[in-house]
């Protein structure tokens, strides 16, 4: 396979979490309090509001988390193989998946998930900063959460009708996840 470097234990690590955290998507969606009300917000501009009970328990909810994070989990580790950055990016997964779930049926992005998400990036991030006696690493994260957070911010304060703010907290956990990809191996 010219061109890509396939890491095939790391691959199937990635498949396996994949798999675990699509499987436990439906749970942790559950278990996501309900957003307050927003007054300021005008109904009709989004969709009805499912309760994250209810779509917990759609059929095939589960499957489907599974089969997306699985793909994505062995991608992240045949192209990553055994770095630093497999462990962070493997454990954005499971929230990834509810995001993108939660996301995409009400249009909110919980802060319930993305601030504790940040804080285990972070943390994994800081290990191996230690681990590879490299302070870039938590340099460049750093500055992937500004700069990606600060875009989106920016982007939101032009125009917040089309931008939520949930979407700027996502974008600075994204730039603090990927920041470190600026090294020539993460």
């Amino acid at each position: 396979m010219t061109g890509i470097d396939w890491h095939l234990g790391a691959a199937v690590l990635g498949a396996v979490v994949g798999v675990v955290s699509g499987l436990a998507a439906p749970a942790v969606i559950r278990r996501l309090p309900e957003p307050p009300p927003d007054p300021a917000e005008d109904p009709d501009d989004f969709p009805a509001k499912v309760p994250y009970v209810e779509l917990a328990g759609r059929r095939g909810l589960a499957a489907g988390c599974a089969v997306a994070g699985a793909a994505v989990g062995t991608a992240l580790g045949a192209v990553l193989g055994w770095t630093p950055a497999l462990a962070w990016l493997l454990a954005m997964l499971l929230p990834g998946l509810v995001l993108a779930v939660v996301d995409y049926v009400t249009w909110y992005l919980p802060s319930r998930l993305i601030w504790p998400t940040a804080a285990v990036v972070l943390a994994i991030e800081g290990v191996a900063a230690l681990t590879r006696s490299d302070p870039r690493v938590l340099g460049l994260a750093a500055l992937g959460f500004v700069l990606v957070g600060g875009y989106y911010g920016l982007l939101w304060l032009v125009s917040p009708r089309v931008m939520a703010f949930g979407d700027v907290r996502l974008g600075a956990l994204l730039g603090l996840a990927l920041g470190p990809f600026g090294l020539p191996t993460p």
